[in-house]
């Protein structure tokens, strides 16, 4: 069952930006948000993120993705910039943003992996008004000191945190989130005329917990292995079902509030007797223009694939990416979706994709959905570290 209809609201009033304080000044501070703050920012910002809902559709959506076992009990964290004398409530909002927390793998040459949290940062927002007084630009610089610390026992600290960029890749790194390559392929929804690939079965939300632990281990193991002339840092955010589920929620909420139905494939596997497994996680993205509708593929996971050096000429594993993405492309086309789209895949899984589509290319992104890292980690900076597995299940 889906939230109950919302009554309808509307967002606070703009005060008039000449009687505001600029971006740096003193009075300013980065505060988390209350309950009916947070209500506020989703008022705000519903023109440029409600999609095809409807604003009532929007705020329930909003409210029961906060529900989710990655969201619930202090995983997501709502973050307004203020005027600390503001004494009203609610607080005029000079910008928002949220950060959900996540688990991670940090590897360091010689000294092997460990296991700690990292935050995503998303829902970055200033409404049009007080656009040009410098307040997105000091609200992430006061995060990401307050980040460093958040949420953390005694003692310890925030290795990085990650964010996606859709303005490009110079603001965000005018704090530190250094943009990472983005890249990503596309493929076209359909029935695959081909016999030369392996069977795949579908996966459905059941099979997902057992899956991700599988794949974790697997992505341990990859993170901990460094080849000779390779960077001295790993970072990698951990699939766990958790946020496979997040991501599920909220398209779930649209297909249901658009097309009355719930999809219930969540992706495919090729788990053959004595061979390697392959498998892949979807998800559906319902866009305010529905050509713009695409499954995207949260996780490509391929038993014992070597990502410091894979072999593409692996007939067995190259087959069975391209049996999963095949589901997937069959799957697009039983929901209307306009594409399939993976990021930043490995030479296994390119090797797959060509089998689909030959004339297939990477696309990589320079404004959109841009991968960036903050490190606060032991130095060298971010030009030393690789993030693994960076794919479309880690954005938020």
């Amino acid at each position: 069952m889906f939230p109950a209809a919302a009554t309808t609201r509307f967002a606070q009033r703009a005060e008039s930006p000449s009687i505001l304080p600029d971006g740096v000044s003193p009075y300013l501070e980065l505060v988390v948000a209350s309950p009916e703050e947070i209500t506020e920012c989703v008022l705000l910002n519903k023109v440029s993120w409600s999609g095809p809902l409807s604003e009532e559709a929007y705020l329930r959506r909003e409210a029961h993705l906060r529900s989710q076992t990655a969201t619930a009990n202090g995983g997501l964290t709502g973050w307004i910039l203020v005027d600390k004398r503001d004494s009203k409530s609610p607080r005029t909002i000079l910008a928002a943003c949220e950060s959900l927390r996540k688990r991670a793998f940090v590897a360091q040459r010689g000294k092997g992996v460990k296991e700690g949290q990292t935050f995503g940062v998303g829902s970055v927002y200033c409404r049009e008004e007080y656009r040009g007084k410098g307040y997105a630009l000091r609200m992430m610089a006061e995060l990401r000191k307050n980040l460093e610390s958040w949420q953390q026992a005694e003692g310890k600290s925030t290795d990085f945190t990650i964010l996606y960029s859709d303005i490009g890749k110079k603001f965000y790194a005018k704090n530190g989130w250094i943009p990472y390559p983005s890249a990503h392929i596309s493929l076209k929804p359909g029935a695959v005329a081909t016999t030369n690939l392996p069977h795949s079965k579908p996966l459905f939300a059941k099979d997902l917990p057992a899956l991700c632990r599988k794949d974790e281990a697997l992505l341990k193991q990859t993170v901990a292995k460094f080849s000779p002339s390779g960077p001295d840092f790993k970072v990698a955010l951990v699939p766990t079902s958790d946020f496979m589920d997040w991501h599920h929620a909220r398209e779930e909420f649209l297909a249901n509030e658009l097309l009355g139905r719930t999809p219930k494939i969540k992706g495919a596997i090729v788990d053959s007797s004595g061979a390697r497994a392959v498998w892949c996680v979807w998800t559906r993205l319902f866009a305010r223009n529905g050509e713009e509708n695409s499954l995207q593929i949260l996780r490509i996971a391929i038993e014992d694939e070597d990502c410091a050096d894979p072999d593409p000429s692996s007939s067995e594993s190259v087959q069975a990416v391209g049996a999963c993405l095949a589901a997937a492309q069959e799957e697009a086309l039983a929901w209307s979706m306009k594409t399939v789209e993976l990021w930043n895949p490995s030479p296994t899984v390119l090797a797959g994709v060509k089998l689909l589509d030959p004339k297939a290319r990477v696309i990589h992104r320079e404004q959109e959905s841009v991968a960036c890292l903050n490190w606060y980690g032991e130095s060298p900076g971010t030009h030393n570290i690789q993030w693994v597995a960076n794919e479309k299940f880690g954005w938020c």
